[in-house]
């Protein structure tokens, strides 16, 4: 999209031999719902490829097999530890590295290149997040996850593996853009 406004301005720019400001204002006016509509567009094509994708590696087995290894680590766990407190704070803490490691791989990797594909497909990852911290509120779970552990052990599992698939992805994109313009 960047590269079509950037023509359409430079040729207005020579057509009417005006400054940058005005050639920008005058071909916005006259693209700007096909721009929005194309972007919008765009969102809709990318969340939906991603999501394909996200459940396309949930399935993959070795989602599942991280996924009851997980559980079963947290089972054996608490039971012979007694962490259910520490527990409680993994979704956060799993967050937190998610996001230390997404600004690691934008800040150092890709130097500061943005994809707004990659920037996308961490939306479905933090908005599941966010509301599974939702249920381990202090005020919701106290009750709940007390009766039902495994339920509790099945979505920080789930949240792991979420996780891992999200670093798959980067690692995926990352290749695939790599590859496409042929950087070393």
């Amino acid at each position: 999209m960047l590269d079509h406004v950037a023509t359409g301005v430079l040729e207005t720019m020579e057509v009417e031999n005006i400054s940058f400001y005005e050639a920008f204002k005058s071909f916005m006016i006259v693209n700007k719902k096909e721009l929005l509509k194309w972007n919008k567009n765009f969102r809709k094509v990318t969340d939906l490829k991603m999501l394909r994708k996200l459940g396309i590696q949930l399935c993959k087995p070795w989602s599942i097999v991280v996924f009851f290894t997980f559980l079963l680590l947290l089972k054996i766990g608490t039971e012979s530890f007694d962490l259910i407190v520490t527990f409680r704070y993994i979704p956060l803490g799993i967050l937190f590295v998610i996001l230390i490691y997404y600004f690691y791989n934008y800040k150092i990797v890709f130097r500061k290149n943005r994809f707004s594909g990659l920037e996308r497909i961490g939306t479905p990852l933090i908005i599941f997040q966010q509301g599974i911290l939702f249920l381990f509120s202090p005020y919701y779970s106290k009750v709940f996850f007390q009766e039902n552990t495994l339920i509790y052990y099945a979505f920080i599992s789930l949240i792991v593996v979420m996780g891992l698939v999200f670093i798959r992805f980067i690692h995926e994109l990352k290749k695939a853009y790599l590859a496409h313009y042929k950087i070393a």
